[in-house]
């Protein structure tokens, strides 16, 4: 350390105690001369208070003193700043003074009156300089221990941290040598081997292998020197000679001077079976592909059929102005009209599954849907006593005819299935209250095989059966789980192995007073029909001619729109076919609201329900209705519409 720069001298503070001031004084110039910071203290007392407040660097002191002489001060010093430098300056330079003063831990001795001023500062630089390594010294010791103790503790750390690492791995971990001898093994080798650690202990790791997989071991273990880490898939054997599958990822390292190797096994027993799952899956997947692609081919057949139908109720409609009540033509006439609508129903439910239009719903009586597919079934059900107990006093809802008898259907099939010997099938209505809600209660119960929770936990899962295959798709119950969801309904289901099935299904009751309205037989109005269909725009026209109604028939969407912008004040209503050719009922409803925004629009489908928008220029949802197009409710809100 060099004390010669001034900046650095100027941060030393150095005591000075002596009795005489003009000595006192004349020092403390000097060291300030040379760039140091002084204190001053007239006698021993007074310097020992100085240290304690200002922890001084140096202390120059004198021995003769009043009240406290110099070995005093020294003593005092050595008892309260054992570190503390001390440069004695006295003037009696006796041998004496000099051994007390070292003795008392004085650190140099000087005689005055001092002549040459160079010799104290030759001596405060050298007791500085001797601090300053002293302290450096203690430091490093200090820091040497810390160190050490440092290390030591993380080493400790280290060492226990592999430990429980090491113990507490998911996988299991073995240590061997090149030969297979093992030398460790952590708890999860204990546990998922079945082994204790001493008997694993005494073990080759070819022992862990089932016989046809040892050798390929052994072929791996050959492999490592040279790969340094191979992965691979195996079989181990548990003690009770259950086989484990397992990925062994292997890699050597370097222990007490000599090779070894790592074996990490990882049991894929669930990885296994989730690839069995998802090849399963993947199956499954190509199935519900396959009947999607069914299902949109037999969409489109089932609205051309219906076309078909349409125009043919259409017809039998006109005749049926013709015939007179009560003959043999009258009913010959009511068969046919039968027959069309069992037709209309199947292409609805044909439909049902791969329409993505909203659904249609109307007022439902659930009293008669269940009647109806009780009769369906009862042809199916030779061995089981179907009965009906219908207690509920309100009994109409709001939904799709079609889903619910579909899903009564699907239900009524299970439960056959599951008397193969016979029994009893019962559906039961009432009406109960859920949630502050009025509810229609239905129940389908079966005296069947019943189900076990893990079945129940599945049974609405799509493609799930317990059919054998080809006997069922899977889809039954998922599609009328959607039904009921559909209408805002629950469905739950109760079941006993061996005594049977209950399934409970709530739907919300529909409130509301009906009306007929009054059709007046003579409107004079038209109406602007744009169809591709030719069969259902002509009897649309000759339907509407009988309540007085005129109507322009247009195929295409541009004709249509040239002809009403010449004619637009001369229409009440517009009939837009939802299913018009190049164009979708957005960009049609578009076109047509720019060039008469005050004239309603019905978008009709000729399927078996039409759905029916009465639109404003706010949006295309609003007043939305569904109505069945082949019956006279259609003809009579179309009338409406136009009064």
């Amino acid at each position: 350390m060099q004390f010669d720069i001034p900046e650095s001298r100027s941060r030393i503070r150095i005591l000075a105690i002596e009795d005489e001031a003009l000595i006192r004084e004349f020092v403390c110039d000097f060291l300030e001369d040379i760039g140091f910071t002084t204190l001053q203290a007239s006698n021993g007392k007074m310097g020992i208070d100085i240290c304690h407040k200002e922890n001084p660097d140096l202390i120059l002191t004198d021995l003769r003193m009043p009240e406290m002489n110099g070995l005093d001060v020294l003593s005092a010093l050595q008892k309260d700043f054992p570190d503390k430098p001390v440069i004695v300056i006295s003037g009696t330079g006796s041998l004496n003074d000099v051994v007390q003063s070292l003795k008392y831990g004085a650190w140099d001795y000087i005689l005055k009156p001092i002549h040459d001023y160079s010799v104290l500062e030759m001596a405060v630089t050298r007791v500085l300089e001797r601090k300053y390594l002293l302290d450096e010294n203690r430091r490093y010791k200090e820091h040497l221990e810390d160190e050490v103790v440092k290390r030591t503790d993380e080493m400790l750390k280290s060492t226990q941290r592999f430990k429980t690492l090491f113990e507490s791995a998911g996988d299991a971990i073995f240590i061997h040598d090149l030969q297979g001898k093992l030398i460790d093994v952590n708890q999860q080798a204990v546990c998922y081997l079945g082994y204790s650690r001493e008997q694993l202990l005494q073990m080759n790791m070819s022992d862990l292998f089932i016989e046809s997989e040892v050798e390929h071991f052994f072929q791996y273990l050959r492999s490592l020197p040279v790969k340094s880490r191979v992965i691979y898939e195996s079989l181990h054997k548990h003690r009770s000679g259950l086989s484990i599958p397992v990925e062994v990822n292997a890699c050597t390292f370097t222990m007490d001077s000599s090779p070894q190797i790592l074996a990490i096994c990882r049991d894929i027993t669930e990885r296994k079976r989730a690839e069995e799952e998802r090849n399963k899956l993947e199956k499954q997947m190509i199935t519900i592909q396959k009947i999607e692609s069914i299902g949109l081919l037999a969409s489109g057949i089932a609205h051309d059929f219906n076309n078909i139908l349409s125009a043919l109720n259409g017809y039998t409609t006109l005749f049926g102005y013709q015939v007179h009540p009560g003959t043999k033509e009258s009913e010959y006439l009511s068969k046919i009209n039968e027959i069309i609508a069992m037709g209309q129903s199947i292409t609805k439910r044909i439909t049902t599954f791969v329409r993505k239009d909203k659904d249609e719903l109307a007022d439902i009586d659930i009293h008669k849907t269940i009647s109806d597919s009780e009769a369906l079934l009862r042809p199916n059900c030779k061995n089981i006593s179907i009965s009906l107990d219908l207690k509920a006093d309100i009994y109409h809802i709001l939904g799709d005819e079609g889903q619910l008898q579909n899903a009564f259907l699907n239900l009524g099939i299970n439960a056959r299935d599951a008397m193969p010997s016979g029994g009893k099938l019962v559906f039961a209505t009432s009406n109960i209250r859920d949630e502050n809600t009025d509810m229609l209660r239905v129940t389908v119960s079966d005296t069947g095989t019943g189900m076990t929770k893990e079945i129940l936990s599945k049974i609405f899962d799509p493609l799930f059966t317990t059919k054998e295959r080809g006997k069922g798709t899977g889809l039954g119950l998922t599609s009328v789980l959607y039904c009921i969801k559909n209408f805002h309904g629950k469905i739950d289901v109760q079941s006993i192995p061996g005594q049977g099935t209950t399934f409970i299904i709530l739907l919300p009751i529909l409130n509301h007073e009906t009306a007929t309205p009054e059709v007046k037989q003579t409107v004079q109005k038209k109406i602007e029909i744009i169809s591709a269909e030719k069969s259902v725009s002509d009897d649309f026209s000759s339907k509407f001619s009988s309540y007085g109604i005129t109507s322009q028939v247009h195929h295409d969407l541009k004709s249509a729109t040239d002809f009403i912008i010449s004619n637009k004040n001369s229409f009440s209503l517009i009939l837009l076919d939802y299913y018009l050719p190049f164009s979708n009922e957005t960009d049609s409803i578009s076109a047509l609201r720019k060039i008469s925004p005050e004239i309603p629009i019905i978008i009709f489908s000729s399927k078996d329900n039409v759905a029916l928008r009465k639109l404003d220029p706010a949006g295309l949802d609003e007043n939305f209705q569904i109505v069945p197009l082949n019956s006279d409710r259609f003809y009579e809100s179309t009338i409406l519409i136009c009064k």
